[in-house]
């Protein structure tokens, strides 16, 4: 036979670490693989069907806490019980700006009333010297 110094090698990655070897005379396989705990437990197309589905619930569960983290750190929610943080209540500024802007409308309009009945006197005390 011609299998003198024939040497087969593999090795693969997917979560814990086993390694088979055998060796015959000269010849030698060697398998190394990193699988998860579950898959090796289980065995055949079932088990890749979970992990792939176990892969997409992680993804989802990672994006839900990117998600969650990103609504922190902008202030949306609470960082310890998740809960909406209420917008703030900006009513008594509201209030005090609706005040100062009628105030000054008021003053405004006294101004022009003002300003109109002086015209007026000056109007009539104008008429009254021409009529003299």
């Amino acid at each position: 036979m011609g299998e003198q110094g024939d040497i087969i090698d593999a090795s693969g990655a997917v979560g814990i670490a086993a390694s088979l070897s055998i060796a015959e005379e000269e010849d030698t396989l060697s398998l190394s693989a990193l699988m998860p705990t579950w898959y090796l437990r289980r065995g055949g197309d079932d088990a890749w069907v979970q992990y792939e589905c176990r892969q997409r619930e992680w993804e989802e569960q990672l994006r839900l806490i990117i998600d969650r983290s990103w609504r922190i750190a902008n202030g949306e929610i609470n960082p310890i019980t998740f809960e909406p943080i209420p917008p703030p209540d900006h009513s008594a500024v509201v209030g005090e700006l609706i005040h100062r802007a009628l105030t000054l409308d008021q003053a405004r309009t006294e101004a022009f009333i003002a300003e109109q009945e002086r015209l007026q006197e000056e109007e009539a005390i104008a008429i009254l010297l021409v009529a003299s």
